[in-house]
């Protein structure tokens, strides 16, 4: 046997040479359990950000009908405040004026959330009562947010 053909049997059949066939099963089960953790986090993370979202838009509603405006102000995203601020009041003045609840609604609820790029839209239903209809009438609207510096931001319609 030549010096040639006798390196490429060592090489081959050699200690600590693995074929790559052999490799693909460890391949493939690595592969898999990375999918399968990846995935997970995943789901897990939609579902916090789901649920972080339902609870601050129902703890923002929730204050907003008992008058904690100072509260909601806080809540608010500063930026589509100042947008819809054309008068240039006084940013909390501003906020007052358009944040008092007028209707009598007698209770609120989260009904669907869910994402458009970086925005969060929450369908809000309210229960809201008046002197000349019998019955209490249901309204629902969109309502949008922001995830901003680790927090959701109410985005203040104009």
């Amino acid at each position: 046997m030549s010096e040639i053909e006798s390196i490429k049997v060592r090489d081959i059949g050699g200690k600590g040479c693995v074929p790559r066939r052999a490799h693909a099963p460890l391949l493939l089960a690595v592969f898999l359990a990375l999918f399968i953790f990846n995935g997970c986090a995943t789901i897990s993370e939609v579902a916090d950000r789901e649920e972080s979202l339902r609870s601050a838009a129902s703890n923002y509603w929730k204050m907003r009908m008992e008058g904690k405006y100072e509260d909601t102000y806080n809540m608010e995203d500063k930026e589509s405040l100042t947008k819809g601020n054309t008068k240039g009041l006084p940013l909390y003045e501003y906020y007052l004026r358009k944040a008092r609840i007028t209707s009598t609604a007698t209770s609120h609820s989260i009904k669907i959330v869910r994402f458009l790029d970086d925005k969060g839209l929450v369908d809000v239903e309210f229960v809201l009562t008046f002197p000349e209809i019998p019955r209490p009438v249901n309204q629902t609207f969109t309502d949008e947010w922001i995830f901003k510096n680790g927090k959701w931001r109410h985005i203040f319609p104009p």
